[in-house]
C-alpha cells in the first residue's frame, strides 16, 4: 500500500514541467514612450499552490535574468502591433513554449532544481566570482577625467569576457548583487565606490580609452578581492542552493 502510493507520488511529481505553467507566472506588457511601443516581461508570484510556485516564488529574480537575458522571444518586434493586452500575452507564451533558447534552460532547471532528477553542476568560488565582477563596471570617462560608474545588466561586459556563457551563473549573481547593494551589513555599493576611489590612486595612463580599458580591468580585480562581495554569494548561496541547478564546491 505504501509503495503503491509512493510510487503513485513519484510519476506524479515527474509529470511536473515548469514549461507547462508559463502563463501563470510571466507577464509581458506593451508599454509606450512618446511615439515609440517596447515591450516589458516579468516574473510575476504565482498565486495558487503546485508543483512549481514554491519555486517561481522564491526565484523571481533569478528568473527574470534568465527570460530577459536568454530568449529569442522577448525581441520579437512584431509583438508590437498587438494591442489587445490578452491576445498579446497569449501570442507571446505561444512563442516563448517554442523558444530555442529559454526552454532548454527552463527544462534544465526543471531537471535540476525542481524535480532534482538530474545531477547538478558543480561550481567554485572562483567562477562565480569571475561573473559577478561584470555587473561592477566603469562605463566612461567624463570631460573634468571622473570616472563614470554604474552597477548595472550590461550583457556586453559578459559577451566580451566570458568564453562560455554560465546562464545560471550570471542568474544567481544578477540576482545577489542587486539583493545585497544596499543591505545593512554588507552594502555592495560602498564597497563599489571605494574600489573606485582606489583606482584613482594609480595614474593609468593619458590616452582615455587605453585608461579606460585599465580602469575596468582594475575595477574588476578589486571586486573579485572583496571580501564583502564574498560575503553576499556564500550569505546567498545557502539560502538558495536548494533551488539552484548547481552546487558550490570549494577548491
Amino acid at each position: 500500500m505504501f509503495i503503491c502510493l509512493s510510487l503513485f507520488a513519484l510519476k506524479a511529481q515527474q509529470k511536473c514541467d515548469i514549461r507547462d505553467y508559463y502563463d501563470d507566472f510571466i507577464e509581458v506588457k506593451r508599454m509606450k514612450s512618446q511615439n515609440h511601443y517596447f515591450l516589458i516581461s516579468n516574473i510575476i508570484p504565482i498565486q495558487q499552490n503546485n508543483c512549481v510556485s514554491e519555486f517561481i516564488n522564491n526565484n523571481q529574480k533569478f528568473l527574470s535574468y534568465l527570460l530577459t537575458n536568454f530568449s529569442s522571444t522577448v525581441n520579437r518586434k512584431d509583438f508590437l502591433s498587438i494591442s489587445d493586452s490578452v491576445q498579446l500575452k497569449r501570442s507571446f507564451i505561444e512563442h516563448l513554449k517554442k523558444d530555442s533558447i529559454f526552454n532548454p534552460l527552463m527544462q534544465e532547471l526543471n531537471d535540476k532544481s525542481i524535480l532534482k532528477i538530474k545531477k547538478k553542476d558543480t561550481v567554485t568560488m572562483n567562477e562565480i566570482l569571475s561573473i559577478a565582477v561584470k555587473f561592477f563596471s566603469i562605463q566612461n570617462i567624463n570631460e573634468e577625467g571622473y570616472y563614470l560608474g554604474k552597477i548595472c545588466i550590461d550583457p556586453r561586459f559578459l559577451i566580451n569576457t566570458e568564453p562560455i556563457r554560465k546562464p545560471f551563473i550570471e542568474a544567481f549573481c544578477f540576482s545577489t548583487v542587486f539583493k545585497y547593494l544596499d543591505d545593512e551589513n554588507i552594502k555592495l555599493y560602498d564597497e563599489f565606490i571605494k574600489a573606485i576611489k582606489e583606482i584613482y590612486t594609480i595614474n593609468l595612463g593619458n590616452n582615455n580609452s587605453e585608461k579606460l580599458l585599465r580602469a575596468q580591468g582594475a575595477l574588476y580585480i578589486l571586486m573579485k578581492q572583496n571580501e564583502k562581495l564574498k560575503k553576499s554569494v556564500k550569505k546567498e548561496y545557502e539560502l538558495q542552493k536548494d533551488y539552484l541547478p548547481f552546487i558550490l564546491v570549494s577548491k
